[in-house]
């Protein structure tokens, strides 16, 4: 993590689940021997200073990658690229799960990807308060 995260009103509890979802993801779809994981933001343009919504949070790895044709429907529930035994297995319901909670805090979720160049999972959240100022 290169800098502390801004600070936002969210449920605490759907946002860990949001990231670890994704932290999950970063790890076990990995095939290389030194994996790594950044998790950051990209702060607000300068004429939205102030808009919650503007910041971009994001969890990037050194992963398998994802190529163009799915990065929508790898958001979609029981959606696998693998096979089921593959990559540690699981259900598929893992970004479904993180863009339906991204969703119920107003933001949006989205992937950069490309076959063997890892993943960068970008994602908004509204903050209630309106106050997104570093912590």
């Amino acid at each position: 993590i290169p800098q502390p995260l801004p600070t936002q009103v969210v449920d605490r509890d759907l946002v860990g689940e949001l990231f670890a979802n994704l932290i999950a993801n970063a790890i076990k779809y990995n095939d290389q021997a030194e994996r790594w994981i950044e998790i950051g933001y990209r702060e607000p343009p300068s004429e939205y200073p102030k808009a919650a919504a503007a910041w971009q949070f994001y969890v990037k790895d050194n992963g398998i990658g994802i190529p163009q044709q799915y990065h929508e429907a790898i958001f979609h529930i029981f959606k696998r690229l693998h096979g089921r035994d593959q990559y540690g297995g699981g259900t598929g319901a893992g970004l479904s799960i993180a863009k339906r909670i991204v969703e119920r805090h107003g933001g949006r979720i989205w992937v950069e990807s490309a076959p063997g160049e890892g993943s960068t999972f970008w994602f908004t959240l509204d903050d209630a308060a309106g106050d997104a100022d570093p912590a």
